[in-house]
């Protein structure tokens, strides 16, 4: 029985203990980085995300967490890991995640909220 709450609290503790930073508010959603989660690797930043949506999506959720990466130097993006949730800042009950299954590089629009966090991101040495 330990064993089991010891993984559960393992499981939900990077939520929990999450740092989150608001990035940008949009009509439709708030976006949050991670700062402690930044991983850099040359031009690449990779960091744990959240995007919490004003109305529930299709699927019923509220939220979703993502990891992402960064190339700075080409403002490029990909989304390497996403789960959706039923409640806001990645609460409630996980409605599906997994790897990526074809992770492609996305060009990041101007004035955006991923340029806003590609900014904050990549402009933390």
């Amino acid at each position: 029985m330990r064993l089991i709450a010891a993984l559960l609290m393992l499981l939900f503790s990077t939520v929990t203990l999450a740092h989150w930073t608001k990035v940008v508010e949009t009509d439709g959603t708030v976006e949050y980085v991670d700062l402690e989660t930044i991983e850099k690797q040359g031009d690449h930043r990779r960091v744990w995300t959240v995007q919490d949506l004003k109305q529930r999506g299709g699927q019923g959720e509220l939220s979703f967490r993502r990891l992402l990466e960064f190339d700075c130097q080409k403002k490029q993006y990909l989304i390497v890991w996403i789960a959706g949730h039923s409640g806001p800042m990645a609460g409630g009950r996980v409605l599906g995640s997994g790897q990526n299954p074809s992770p492609a590089w996305s060009s990041v629009s101007k004035e955006s909220a991923v340029e806003t966090s590609l900014k904050m991101v990549c402009g933390l040495n």
